[in-house]
């Protein structure tokens, strides 16, 4: 818990999906509902969840402190689990090693859903292992109904519930476990079908996800080799399922389903299998307890391990705190256009999309007429807005003296409509560029009409 809090609030910025969770979490109920009927719906539960947090505050900590709550809750689950398979020693070492790893340090800082389907995991996990060990029907309920939530939270957590299948197979759990297993399964996938099929309907939404390519599997295809390694190390066994039959399952196959898919469906994200970090952190766990467990090594495996501990956190750990260190920084491109504009300019996003970069607290900075929104955006069922017609796009814009425009050139050709042809063509030939500067894959621009610079 200690090391979410430090620098949470990451000098007061936040980035474009955050900053979508702060406008989407403030709705109504019923306008919360219609925005997920159009777009988004795969965040839906948890945009509901954060409207009852913020019913209890409005800010940066209210935004982020359950991402921190939910990553303590999923090392806590993780040390049980360490414990339950390979003795106490494991569950302590992995408990204290899972809050430590970076990806895990990120999201546990972020306004996102992620830290929370990754603790639902993690105590689906838990009650699976307990379910085996005592055949309790209202365990596997509670596995079931976990594993829901999980699914709910981010649909691709069934991958979780399919690595949980091979685990299974891997320990030879009887047929009554296997057939447990299969109904909480099925129970699971039809309780996900509504949001499955507004998430295919939704599909256009990660069309920015970039395809997998060979050379990306490198890193993945050492790192599965070395735990296939650390699979062989020798553990206490306390239960009737081993570390690494839990372990290599849910680290390897989520990760390499959404690799493989991403050939032709780009859908790889890191932070989409964020949950895979349970099992680095168990197969660390038993590393680290077998150099401990021999004599000769066992202080100097104890240094190196609060020293890497140590290293990881001041390093990787003050960088994610960093006001940089995600893919943009909504809070610091609002700052410049307010630096770069005056009050009564007007504003365009090049393309659409690029208006969650002012839906953060920091978007009171501005006071500019956004040119082309078309009526209200929070009662407008969408993310971004409602843009005008193409037509009156250009009207509008001519009817400004000045211009800011927020601008993220990668994005432009993936999202090209006509409205963004409009605003482009009509900036070439009425406009001239006044001033400009870059904020990480953002650009912020003044133009002018008539050299009003």
């Amino acid at each position: 818990m200690t090391l979410g809090l430090w620098g949470i609030r990451r000098e007061g910025t936040v980035w474009q999906d955050e900053a979508i969770t702060y406008e989407v979490a403030r709705r109504s109920f019923s306008e919360i509902w219609q925005t997920l009927a159009n777009i988004d719906a795969v965040h839906g539960f948890y945009y509901l969840i954060m409207h009852i947090v913020y019913m209890f505050g409005d800010g940066l900590l209210t935004l982020r402190l359950p991402s921190v709550m939910a990553t303590a809750l999923a090392a806590c689950g993780v040390a049980l689990l360490g414990s339950k398979l390979g003795g106490p020693r494991v569950g302590i070492i992995s408990g204290l090693v899972f809050p430590v790893l970076p990806m895990v340090q990120r999201y546990s800082q972020e306004g996102r859903s992620y830290a929370m389907v990754c603790a639902s995991v993690v105590w689906a996990t838990y009650l699976l292992v307990v379910a085996v060990e005592r055949r309790a029907r209202k365990i596997w309920c509670g596995y079931a109904v976990a594993s829901l939530v999980a699914c709910l939270l981010h649909e691709f957590a069934i991958l979780a519930v399919a690595a949980h299948g091979v685990t299974l197979f891997l320990a030879q759990a009887g047929r009554w476990v296997l057939a447990a297993w299969v109904k909480a399964a099925i129970f699971v996938s039809v309780g996900i079908i509504p949001l499955l099929a507004l998430s295919v309907l939704q599909s256009d939404q990660v069309s920015w996800i970039s395809p997998t390519r060979w050379g990306d599997l490198t890193a993945p295809l050492v790192l599965t080799v070395a735990a296939f390694c650390c699979a062989k190390i020798p553990v206490e066994r306390c239960a009737s399922i081993a570390p690494w039959q839990l372990a290599l399952p849910i680290m390897i196959l989520p990760a390499a389903t959404l690799r493989a898919i991403s050939f032709f469906k780009p859908l790889y994200v890191d932070r989409y299998v964020l949950f895979s970090q349970l099992g680095v952190a168990l197969l660390l766990g038993v590393v680290l307890n077998w150099v401990w467990s021999v004599r000769e090594w066992r202080w100097g495996a104890g240094a190196i391990t609060a020293t890497a501990c140590a290293v990881t956190i001041m390093s990787t750990g003050v960088d994610l705190r960093n006001p940089g260190s995600r893919s943009d920084n909504a809070t610091g491109v609002v700052e410049i256009a307010a630096e770069l504009g005056r009050n009564g300019d007007g504003i365009v996003f090049i393309p659409a999309s690029r208006r969650a970069w002012t839906l953060g607290p920091g978007s009171t900075k501005i006071n500019f007429s956004d040119v082309t929104l078309n009526g209200n955006l929070q009662t407008s069922d969408t993310l971004y807005g409602k843009e005008v017609a193409p037509e009156e796009i250009r009207s509008r814009m001519l009817s400004e003296e000045r211009i800011v425009v927020l601008r993220e050139p990668h994005r432009e050709e993936v999202e090209e409509t006509r409205q963004e042809k409009a605003k482009r063509a009509t900036l070439n030939k009425y406009f001239v560029e006044c001033d400009s500067r870059t904020v990480g894959r953002a650009k912020v621009v003044v133009y002018a009409r008539s050299g009003n610079c």
